[in-house]
């Protein structure tokens, strides 16, 4: 974005309590994304989990990506093995597939918010999950992926996805 000097179809400045977005007839904005951004960073700090927690809060608060739940398109990846075991997920998000990544990190974050509470998931992004609830990251991404692989996989059009990005309005 020219306006920002940040890559993407929106941004957020927490300190000046100002969100930036790009919306069009063919693009719709994030604005519960980065409205998250604002409010958990404002109320929370800066995670010190690392941009994974971050993203998937964020993408939890927007909860969908194109015309398909957050979950539904993990369940797909899970699926279709496109998994990213948690150390890359958690220690390299920004080395991954983008797109991929924020739908992995946005559904496991909604998994522990649903499942264990947002003390759950304030207690991963100040980096005290195990002196918090006594679990693991590993034992929650294990619960996570086992909740993701029950049932069938949902049908998504992957491919325009990856091609389009979560806010194309065809």
């Amino acid at each position: 974005m020219r306006l920002s000097g940040r890559r993407g179809r929106g941004t957020t400045f927490p300190e000046e309590r100002t969100v930036a977005l790009v919306a069009s007839e063919h693009w719709r904005p994030f604005l519960r994304h980065e409205v998250m951004h604002a409010a958990s960073i404002r109320a929370w700090g800066y995670a010190a989990a690392g941009d994974w927690v971050k993203e998937g809060l964020a993408t939890d608060a927007e909860g969908v990506c194109g015309r398909y739940d957050v979950d539904a398109v993990a369940r797909f990846l899970v699926h279709a093995g496109r998994a990213i075991p948690l150390a890359d997920l958690t220690d390299r998000f920004r080395a991954q597939d983008d797109l991929t990544a924020y739908m992995l990190a946005g559904s496991l974050v909604r998994h522990l918010r649903t499942r264990h509470g947002i003390a759950a998931v304030h207690a991963v992004w100040t980096g005290e999950l195990e002196q918090a609830t006594g679990r693991t990251p590993d034992s929650i991404y294990r619960e996570w992926l086992e909740a993701m692989k029950s049932g069938p996989a949902p049908a998504v059009d992957w491919d325009s996805l990856a091609a389009n990005g979560c806010g194309w309005r065809p």
